[in-house]
């Protein structure tokens, strides 16, 4: 039954180191194409995108802005660009990053047009469809064909997204560890050695589930719940980790499983909410590259990767774990992750008034 209940979901999950070493080559290879396009003195990048795009956009902002050095960036969702009628920064200096997996997505094409109308910002793009509008549209595209995937939910394309972004800012922030971290990443991922435990949490089938993160790790969390809403039509929620314990802490039981996308260097900070969390009996489940001792003694479900890569590039391989978990999630809840509801794999907007 499992095979026949999601399982090109699996497969997609268990495709993406392979996916990882395809973008990484292939866009090393264009890396004097790229900078020459987005300017070697950019002072500030503006990723846009819907959906789990925002997310890995608001990932790579998020990572760019903890570098040292004169670049930075922000992340805004396609319709906040629709909504805005002047933007508050000097777009003059601005490259925009508009990523968008089947290239077709209505509110991102029309975000990037808009900014360039109306503003005369150069537009790079991240897409998986050759061919598509926003390949056409943009003044410069990476288009990576192997992260369109069969299924509708965006697992390999958002991680191999999200590996192409960091390449491209290790660059313009002339970070070359960051870089050599990279191509280190797709030889780190073992699903098998927590496959049976992230599997036997979900037999439990807890009532709800609040994923948490600080930093970048926060756009990290937001991607999570949207997976558990996507692939197991989970009650899910994300908070900042801290902000958590400012009101929505209310929410915890011993039905209410919280899952922290752990930093290892916020841990003294996610410690305290995580103490109380387990002080009002509710379950903790941490996904980190290193965990605290205080982890390690305290909690059931601690998945400590050890993979020895730094920040931010560990965080990305968080993210294929916690969809292992919710491909199995939605298993224990009858769902088919093949075949989700009421989610379409390109989200188009009709006409005005349509």
């Amino acid at each position: 039954m499992l095979q026949q209940r999601g399982a090109r979901t699996l497969a997609e999950i268990k495709e993406q180191p392979k996916l990882w070493q395809e973008i990484l080559n292939s866009t090393k290879e264009k890396k004097d194409e790229v900078l020459d396009f987005i300017g070697r003195d950019v002072r500030r990048l503006l990723f846009v995108g819907c959906g789990s795009s925002y997310h890995l956009c608001s990932y790579l902002a998020g990572a760019l802005n903890n570098k040292p050095g004169k670049i930075k960036a922000s992340a805004l969702p396609s319709s906040d660009i629709l909504y805005a009628d002047n933007l508050s920064f000097d777009t003059e200096n601005t490259i925009v990053v508009a990523v968008s997996r089947s290239g077709e997505t209505s509110e991102t094409i029309l975000a990037m047009n808009k900014l360039k109308e109306k503003y005369g910002m150069k537009v790079a793009g991240i897409t998986g469809a050759d061919g598509s509008s926003l390949q056409k549209n943009a003044g410069y595209s990476l288009v990576y064909p192997g992260a369109g995937e069969e299924g509708v939910i965006m697992l390999k394309s958002f991680t191999g997204f999200l590996v192409a972004g960091s390449l491209i800012c290790s660059w313009l922030c002339g970070d070359s560890g960051w870089e050599e971290n990279l191509f280190k990443l797709f030889g780190e991922l073992d699903l098998d050695e927590f496959h049976d435990r992230l599997r036997m949490i979900t037999v439990s089938r807890p009532e709800q589930i609040v994923c948490l993160g600080a930093g970048p790790y926060y756009s990290l969390a937001k991607d999570a719940a949207l997976k558990l809403i996507e692939m197991a039509g989970a009650p899910a929620d994300s908070y900042q980790t801290l902000e958590f314990r400012h009101g929505p802490i209310s929410s915890v039981t011993s039905r209410v499983l919280t899952v922290i996308f752990s930093a290892p260097g916020f841990q003294q900070y996610e410690e305290q909410v995580v103490r109380e969390i387990v002080g009002y009996k509710g379950r903790c489940m941490v996904l980190t590259e290193s965990a605290s001792n205080w982890y390690k003694n305290n909690l059931e479900y601690v998945f400590e990767l050890k993979s020895g890569l730094a920040e931010p590039v560990c965080g990305i391989l968080i993210q294929p774990h916690f969809q292992l978990f919710s491909f199995y999630l939605s298993i224990a809840r009858g769902a088919n992750p093949d075949k989700p509801r009421r989610i379409a794999p390109v989200v188009k907007l009709g006409q005005p008034g349509e």
